[in-house]
């Protein structure tokens, strides 16, 4: 955030400004995505299929 305000607007400012500012005034955080599990739907086809084919499997031997 020091670096884009210095670039864009030409402001200096200390981090510990920047960060009471963003945490109580705008109460937001910095946080970067986390990956998500899929679906619960997709996980039960995946288990379907998953059977199917175990099943499948035995027919075949």
């Amino acid at each position: 955030m020091q670096q884009w305000l210095a670039e864009q607007l030409g402001v200096e400012a200390e981090y510990h400004a920047l960060y009471q500012r963003r945490r109580y005034r705008l109460k937001a955080k910095l946080k970067v995505a986390r990956p998500h599990p899929p679906p619960a739907e997709q996980r039960a086809a995946r288990a379907t299929l998953e059977t199917l084919h175990h099943l499948q499997t035995k027919i075949d031997q």
